[in-house]
């Protein structure tokens, strides 16, 4: 009995406990249900929200320290959602892609330009839905002009010319946020589908229990053919699943999938293979079935409240998403639903695809010193 013919009984196997693959389908579907609308419903009845503003400094004079100590203040932080941003490419995506609703950008030599010709030139990069953010800069650019205007008192009489410095850019966003939908929607996708980690351990140990293992090592087959065999057919069931669910939330819901449709299946097949690879690991190991479901219930928490849809990427959680797939799976639809198939979407799916062929490998080991 080769590879395939392991792989196609397998899957039958599964097929035929068809209640629990119906789980792995409805479970995560209610729960959009439930809590993808009423977050959605709070998203679009939320009475106040402070508006995104992203800034980049790239002057080291003394206007942009007034600047920053201005957006420092308790006023404008009560106001607004300031995101200081490491470069002008980034602070310009913020509002390309829709993660901000406005961009100022203070470029090199603002504050010598001002001091030599009283127009400091700050850019306001806008999808034309936050004027107030025009107004903070504008009130800022007539603060210095009236600071110039009274000093010049002193000598004689001089009449500010306030010049039109804030230039304005309209920018049409690309991409915009998850909405509570949405996020939700990946979220209980991932939360649920890493459960049919059970299928791999559940195939583990009903094959010590019935002594198939044991007629594997004595049968004219390959000493790998039991474990890889067992794994693809695994594998093509949890990933058939993770398909009919985004179909489903795309028909019933209406989620969002409009991304790179590879992209979203290669995260899927890759998070699949990683479900199925360590719930082997934990059948191999443990052999028993109460104690791999704890395992992976408390792996699964854990991976899911470490996303960057739940908890900022610092601290303990920073550790715990470098070999998080959902982080990375989470990631990589994001980024290509809302931002287009960028390189960050292709490095999430790149560590995915790392991660998953570092635990085949492990779980190819450990099938084989536990049934040698």
């Amino acid at each position: 009995m080769g590879i395939l013919n392991i792989s196609y009984y397998t899957f039958l196997k599964n097929i035929r406990d068809w209640k629990y693959v119906a789980l792995l389908i409805i479970a995560p579907l209610v729960t959009i249900m439930i809590t993808g609308y009423s977050t959605s419903n709070i998203d679009k009845h939320t009475l106040t929200t402070k508006k995104v503003i992203a800034v980049y400094i790239e002057d080291k004079g003394d206007i942009s320290d007034k600047f920053n100590t201005l957006l420092k203040s308790p006023d404008v932080k009560n106001a607004f959602d300031i995101r200081f941003e490491s470069s002008y490419n980034d602070g310009y995506n913020m509002v390309l892609y829709g993660k901000a609703d406005t961009f100022i950008y203070l470029g090199k030599g603002l504050s010598k330009s001002f001091n030599s010709s009283g127009n400091s030139g700050i850019k306001v990069y806008s999808d034309n839905s936050v004027p107030a953010a025009k107004l903070l800069v504008e009130g800022f650019e007539n603060s210095l002009n009236t600071i110039n205007a009274i000093s010049g008192i002193k000598s004689k009489p001089v009449i500010a010319d306030v010049p039109n410095a804030v230039n304005e850019v309209s920018v049409q966003p690309i991409g915009k946020t998850p909405s509570g939908l949405d996020r939700w929607t990946y979220l209980n996708m991932l939360i649920f589908l890493f459960y049919g980690a059970l299928l791999g351990s559940f195939g583990v140990i009903n094959g010590v229990r019935k002594n198939t293992l044991l007629r594997f090592n004595i049968a004219p087959i390959g000493r790998y053919s039991n474990v890889t065999g067992q794994f693809l057919g695994n594998l093509l069931t949890l990933f058939l699943c993770s398909a009919v669910t985004i179909i489903a939330s795309r028909l019933l819901f209406g989620s969002n999938w409009n991304g790179n449709i590879v992209l979203i299946l290669l995260s899927f097949l890759f998070y699949s293979s990683i479900s199925i690879s360590l719930g082997m690991i934990f059948g191999y190991i443990s052999r028993k079935i109460s104690l791999c479901t704890v395992v992976i219930l408390c792996v699964n928490v854990l991976f899911v409240n470490a996303t960057n849809a739940l908890s900022p990427d610092v601290g303990f959680f920073k550790y715990v998403n470098i070999v998080s797939p959902h982080n990375y799976v989470y990631k990589a639809i994001t980024n290509t639903v809302f931002s287009g198939a960028d390189s960050k979407s292709l490095a999430s799916v790149a560590a995915l695809a790392i991660e998953a062929i570092l635990l085949f490998v492990l779980t190819a080991a450990a099938g084989r010193r536990r049934t040698a």
